[in-house]
Formats: structure tokens, sequence, C-alpha cells
């Protein structure tokens, strides 16, 4: 019996209760112009619909992993990684659709450039509407680790495509303490050494679902992980002193937003988060929205 050959890009997708969401992402995939692809859906203890949904999909690309337990995000990206069969893995969340054009520009980034381990992109911001609000991550900053920590980014991280190997070799952390911001860690982890090499595009290929319902306690707990995570690493990076300045600013940031929500105008402050975007701009992300609802996902049972 000849075996299947390996698609050369996975796609891992977990999704925790994404009844609402989790469609329109997978359709987001078979949109693609680029298609060999795997999808890998990860479901993290869903008590909604969303199993019912993904298991309604007769695809040989879509490989369904089910567990009766939540263990969370990072767990399951290191999963996945662990699963992935194709060279290259993108990460995505079940609540955000890729643009028609992202794999293949992603994939032939990669392939032109060998040197680069990881390659992020600029994301258009939409609403629970599909509505374009804005765009982030545009612009791409020095990747050296300190600066990192300061900024508390590198990637959107739902933009990430990259060698599948360097996730099995970079997991991310399971711990408690970095929990809602395993991406920060990793990414001050792996700048710290000199054997990685981050890229990025500038284009957005990426639409990130930003709901209007902002969770201020989530966000609580997402400051609380990067400010353990600047006790943990500030120190040596960038110095005892600029690191506890870093974590009062860390905390005033979080009353900012508490007081914001308590108002009801958070809202205001998530927009400061975005660029606006240009007529071109808009009509390439509106283009892309229309090809992806418009795609027929082969093998859904009605």
């Amino acid at each position: 019996m000849i075996s299947k050959p390996s698609p050369r890009v996975t796609i891992g997708i977990s999704f925790y209760n994404n009844e609402k969401t989790l469609f329109d992402s997978i359709r987001s995939v078979f949109a693609q112009t680029y298609s060999d692809w795997e999808i890998i859906l990860v479901n993290d203890g869903s008590t909604d619909n969303s199993t019912n949904i993904v298991e309604r999909i007769n695809d040989p690309r879509i490989r369904v992993v089910n567990h009766g337990e939540r263990r969370g995000l990072s767990h399951r990206l290191n999963e996945i990684a662990q699963l992935a069969r194709g060279k290259y893995l993108a990460r995505m969340d079940a609540d955000d659709l890729m643009h028609p054009d992202r794999i293949e520009i992603q994939w032939n980034y990669l392939e032109k450039n060998s040197e680069i381990d990881l390659v992020g992109t600029a994301t258009f911001i939409i609403d629970d509407q599909l509505n374009v609000i804005g765009k982030r991550g545009e612009s791409f900053g020095s990747t050296s680790a300190d600066e990192v920590l300061r900024r508390r980014t590198l990637f959107v991280h739902p933009t990430v495509f990259g060698r599948a190997e360097w996730f099995r070799k970079n997991p991310y952390l399971e711990e408690r303490w970095c929990s809602r911001a395993q991406d920060y860690e990793l990414w001050i982890r792996t700048c710290q050494s000199l054997d990685n090499r981050f890229g990025h595009i500038s284009t957005p290929l990426l639409y990130y679902r930003e709901s209007g319902n902002f969770n201020y306690k989530r966000y609580r707990e997402s400051m609380r992980c990067c400010r353990t995570i600047v006790k943990k690493y500030g120190p040596k990076l960038i110095g005892r002193l600029a690191a506890n300045t870093l974590r009062i600013r860390f905390v005033i940031q979080e009353a900012l937003y508490g007081l914001a929500s308590l108002f009801r105008i958070e809202g205001k402050l998530l927009n400061k988060r975005n660029q606006k975007v240009n007529l071109d701009e808009y009509n390439k992300a509106i283009i892309g929205i229309k090809t992806i609802m418009a795609c027929h996902v082969q093998g859904f049972k009605q």
C-alpha cells in the first residue's frame, strides 16, 4: 500500500466553545489559494456545539482530536506541533479568519528565506459582524529580547507561520504563571538565542476578531502573567530598576482598562491600538471576506 505524502503545511486550531465562529474559521482555510495543507482541530474540552460542527466535515485533510478535559492553549499548541505532518505549521485562533492569500504568501516567504524560522504578518481587525475596523502589527521592531520585553509583543500571535520543527524545539511553557501570555514568554525566551531568526510581512493576512464585549477579568489575568514574566526575565535583560518600573507601568495600564470597563468606554482604549485602513487595504479586506464567505467547505454535512 502506497502511503499518502505528507502535506507541506499544517494549520493548527485549538478550540473551546467556539460554535459561533469556528465554522467560518475553517471555511477561511478552504478559501486559501494554497491547497497543500492539513488542518488539526483540537477540542480543548468544549461543552457547546463546537464538536458537532467539526465532526460534520468529511474531508481527509482534516484531523479532529477530541479531549474531554480543558488543558489550556499552551498545552494544545504543543500537542498540535507534535501531531503536525507538514514541514510548516500555521497558527490560527478559532474566532479569526485567514485572508485567502495568507498561506501562499507565508509559505513562499519561508521557502525563499531558509535562514528564517518564523514569520508573522499584520492583521485586519474585525468586529463580530465582520466589519473591518482597523489594522494592527504593520511595523516590526527589534527582535532583541530586551526590546520585546518592553514592547510586550513581537508578533500578532495567530499570524505566526513557521517551521514545524522549530515549534517542537521551542515549546510553549504550560505553567499557570504565563498561561495568558504564553506567546510573550516564548518570544522573550527564544529572542535571547542567536539560533532563532524571525521575519515579518507588513501586509495584513489575517482577520483578528475583536469582540465588543471586553472581558476585563481575562485582561487582568493577562496583565498579571505579563508582570510575572517581567519579574522572571527583566532583571537580567534590562536591570532590576527598569524591570520594576515596567511592572508598575503594567499595573497602571491594567487600572486604566479597569476604569474604562467600569464606565463602559473600554472600546475607545481598544481602538487606540488600531491603525486606520486606507481605501486599497479596505477593498482588499472586503474582497477577502466575501471570498471566504462564498467558499464551500468540502464534505460538510448540513
